[in-house]
Formats: C-alpha cells, structure tokens, sequence
C-alpha cells in the first residue's frame, strides 16, 4: 500500500503543476478556433461590398444635424474605443453651415449624439451649438491620445501591419463599421507577404494592437493570427 501511494503522488502532483499550462493551451486553442470561424463568417461575402458594413467613406464627410434636423456641419474624423466594442466616441465635426471657424471633437455620449440614415444627429440646436461652442473649441485635444485602445479613423487608414515577430504582412485598406455607424466590426486588410500580392481580407478588430508612438499609430497582429490570415488567404 505505502508503495501504491509513493506511485500515486507523484502522478498526481504531476496532474497538479499540468493543470495551469493544459488550460493556457486550451484557452489558446478556443481563441484560434474563435478566429478561424470570425474570418470566415466576415469573408463568405465580399465585406467592402458586403450591406452589413458600412465603410470608411460612410461616416467620414456625414451629415451633422441639430435635433430639429436642420445640417449644420459634416463629420471629418470619428474616434473609436477598442476597448469598448469598437464604440465610436467623439467625433470631429466641421460645422461649416453655422460659420464656426475651426472643426471640433463632439463627444458621443454626452452630447447625445445619435445615427441617422445618412448622418448624425446631435441633441442640440443650432443655436445651443453655437453658444457651447467656444468651450470646445478651447478644450479641443488629439484625436488619438496616449492610450492604446483608442484611435482615430484617419489615423489608421493606410497603416503598416506588422507582426509581433517584426515582418511586414500589408497595411490597413478600410474599417469596416456596423449598419448604424456607431461601432466598429473589424479591419480590411490589404495584404502582401511572399507570393501573396494585394489580397484583401476582413479581419476583427480585437486582433489588431494599436500603439501610440510620438504622435503615429503603430498597427500589428500576433503572428500566430498573421499565420492563419495568410493560410486563409490561400485557401481561397
């Protein structure tokens, strides 16, 4: 019996100092999985045609309208929160039709701004604008910041993607926006490594890091997604 329990132990504190690393790799596999089905379901329509999403050229430009639905300016820049489901949370409006000199973030939330067909509305008339205005303007700030969650729209477009070994993959083509135009669903990407010459696939945003660096955004992937965007990619 004593020589069961000398076998015994040691398998069990075998199973014991096993359990941490068996469930990281689980988790790890989970996600893959997650991702592999993301890319499909984002890819089984072409998603720059694809009616789900709405395009960069869709928000930038928009409509600004005040509550009564008269325009008064148009969107020339939108900020986006990662970390908040890829929520839209400012906007940079040129309110050109209430000759107000110099375009202004307007946050999302507090100033009850809402989507429209084919704009956005703001919860304020124009006059109320008008009056607030010179608040904004004074603390008007950076569309993208320091932290690594938020960036701006223009900011991105265009960016090299690297991976997190230092290889360049392609860049960023578009985001892709929701029907409303209030979250973003993920990133286009152009891509061209190796043999692979301007391929364009749809990936989630949650894949991408976005990185803040003396006022440029750094975008890269974990390379073990980069691998399996370029294994998709060829299997097309």
């Amino acid at each position: 019996m004593f020589r069961l329990a000398l076998t015994v132990i040691p398998l069990c504190a075998l199973f014991i100092f096993s359990a941490p690393a068996l469930a990281k790799n689980t988790k790890s596999t989970v996600e893959l999985i997650q991702f592999q089905t993301a890319l499909s379901e984002m890819n089984r329509l072409k998603p720059l045609q694809n009616p789900r999403y709405k395009l960069s050229k869709n928000i930038l430009n928009r409509r600004m309208i005040d509550q009564h639905k008269k325009v008064v300016g148009e969107v020339q820049d939108a900020v986006i929160d990662i970390g908040d489901n890829g929520k839209i949370t400012s906007l940079l409006v040129d309110f050109d039709r209430l000759h107000l000199r110099q375009p202004v973030f307007l946050n999302y939330e507090t100033l009850g701004i809402s989507p429209t067909a084919n704009g956005y509305q703001i919860a304020s008339s124009a006059g109320n604008i008008s009056e607030f205005y010179p608040e904004l303007l004074a603390n008007i700030q950076t569309a993208s910041g320091d932290d690594g969650n938020i960036f701006s729209l223009s900011s991105v477009l265009g960016r090299t993607i690297k991976t997190s070994k230092g290889l360049r993959i392609g860049d960023v083509h578009d985001i892709l926006f929701d029907q409303t135009g209030a979250f973003v669903k993920g990133a286009y990407l152009n891509l061209s490594y190796k043999t692979i010459r301007k391929k364009g696939i749809a990936v989630p945003l949650d894949v991408l890091n976005f990185t803040t660096s003396n006022g440029y955004i750094n975008v890269s992937i974990d390379q073990k997604y980069a691998d399996m965007i370029i294994a998709f990619v060829k299997n097309q």
